[in-house]
């Protein structure tokens, strides 16, 4: 039993969002959801922002787009075909794993994307955990 129950631990570790070290933007999650909507192309601060996502079927996107940008995998499909077809907008690019994120974000201070908790070192900034 309690193998099981520590195996919920990890499952549960978190998500967070994260920034260049160097970017001292106050980031908000309202401010994150329309980055990655493309409502926005800068911080708060005025400095442009590059998002960073993760492929479609990596389940800590998918806990991004539920908690983050509220919206469902078939909505964002929806929304982000219909930004491109009239060329509003091109979606966030990707990345494959969490240190990829990790290595777009430290060389680009622009950069701003989110992992799994786990994986978090010292080289970025957390803007939100969720």
């Amino acid at each position: 039993m309690l193998g099981l129950w520590l195996g919920s631990i990890s499952v549960q570790a978190g998500t967070v969002v994260v920034v260049n070290a160097s970017n001292t933007a106050e980031i908000s999650t309202s401010d994150i959801r329309n980055i990655f909507l493309a409502k926005t192309k800068t911080f708060s601060n005025g400095d442009p922002v590059i998002p960073v996502n993760k492929p479609i079927d990596d389940s800590v996107r998918s806990l991004f787009e539920q908690n983050i940008l509220n919206k469902s995998a078939a909505q964002l499909k929806s929304y982000w075909s219909k930004l491109v077809f009239t060329g509003k907008a091109v979606p966030p690019r990707e990345s494959e794993t969490d240190e990829d994120v990790l290595k777009a974000i430290r060389k680009d201070p622009r950069a701003i994307g989110y992992i799994d908790e786990a994986n978090l070192d010292e080289t970025v900034r957390v803007a939100i955990s969720f």
